[in-house]
């Protein structure tokens, strides 16, 4: 399931023109610490200007509230503690570009449920590799 996450970022490279440039070029980076960067900016970019991610790397909970204000559908509470902040900007800019160019349908929301799921366990993973003192994947 984890793997999930993965793939729907990298499936953003090759999306169609509803994602902005920006957005797919983030996708393609390979290192962890340069995606979560790019991702959270580009992110933040489709969510407006009092969206700015301090930490990329850092926790969901951290996110400002004011991206959450667009009557998106939020992260379940006990999901979004586990995830990383780029990864919760980038499910919320995917959930109003969806929006935004009607393209929200019951397979949209399986993708987002999905992402947020893998999300979530991504940045479990990544908590207890951290806290043993390993290097980051």
């Amino acid at each position: 399931m984890r793997k999930a996450r993965a793939v729907i970022i990298a499936s953003l490279a090759n999306g169609c023109d509803a994602i902005p440039a920006d957005l797919k070029a983030a996708s393609r980076l390979r290192t962890a610490s340069e995606q979560a960067l790019e991702l959270a900016t580009a992110a933040s970019r489709v969510l407006g200007p009092n969206c700015l991610i301090a930490d990329p790397l850092g926790p969901a909970t951290m996110v400002p509230a004011a991206c959450e204000g667009m009557g998106l559908k939020p992260s379940n509470v006990d999901v979004k503690a586990d995830m990383r902040a780029a990864d919760y900007v980038l499910f919320l800019a995917m959930q109003k570009l969806w929006e935004q160019h009607s393209l929200s349908n019951d397979a949209s929301e399986r993708l987002f449920d999905t992402f947020e799921l893998s999300a979530a366990l991504w940045g479990e993973e990544l908590r207890a590799v951290k806290s043993k003192g390993s290097k980051l994947p």
